[in-house]
């Protein structure tokens, strides 16, 4: 399975993201399109088995990423006073990654269309507003870069590469993807024995 992260050079000028679609996403590099395509070549209840496993693995780590930003306990630079004191004024929550709540409520997990493997983030073409109430015209997916990996003036609160270590990187995501794929399959009537043979694992 493939090491989690994400990687600013794939996010040029955070223009856009462009990891397995345009967008701000979890990639899982290295060898993961690779071991999805095998166990989707062990036949159709293995292939909506995986679907289903990697959608759940999606959501789980997802879990992480909204706990740090309700609890708000990751190290991450305080906001300059004059920024903060701008938000209240607006009435808006002061919290990091917060304000409006857009950015919270875009993350999600999706598969798509034609495609084998799930993604984790924020789509593209999503937005939120401005401190003055209006639309901004920046997309989430880049804020969300943004914030990630900083710029010039913008220290770098990252908070998607942390809560992949958290999660375990390798060996974590290959676990609870593996865990979930089991628990379907056997749902589903595949011998497990088999297929944990197939998978190469005990």
């Amino acid at each position: 399975m493939g090491r989690g992260s994400i990687i600013k050079g794939n996010l040029p000028a955070f223009s856009t993201g462009n990891l397995y679609a345009p967008g701000m996403q979890v990639k899982l590099v290295g060898n993961w399109d690779q071991a999805i395509r095998e166990v989707h070549q062990l036949g159709p209840k293995i292939k909506a088995a995986s679907i289903k496993a990697q959608i759940r693995l999606g959501s789980d780590f997802l879990k992480v990423v909204k706990n740090h930003i309700l609890n708000q306990d990751l190290p991450w630079k305080p906001l300059s006073p004059e920024y903060e004191r701008l938000k209240q004024e607006a009435g808006l929550d002061t919290g990091i990654y917060y304000a409006y709540g857009n950015y919270f409520r875009s993350l999600e997990v999706w598969k798509p269309t034609n495609s084998g493997v799930v993604l984790v983030g924020i789509r593209r073409h999503r937005y939120t507003r401005r401190l003055n109430g209006k639309k901004s015209r920046v997309e989430l997916a880049v804020i969300a870069a943004i914030l990630e990996f900083g710029t010039s003036r913008i220290p770098k609160r990252p908070i998607w590469n942390p809560s992949i270590k958290e999660f375990g990187l390798t060996a974590g995501i290959r676990a609870t993807y593996i865990k979930h794929l089991l628990n379907i399959a056997r749902r589903s009537g595949v011998k497990i024995n088999l297929l944990k043979s197939q998978l190469g694992i005990r």
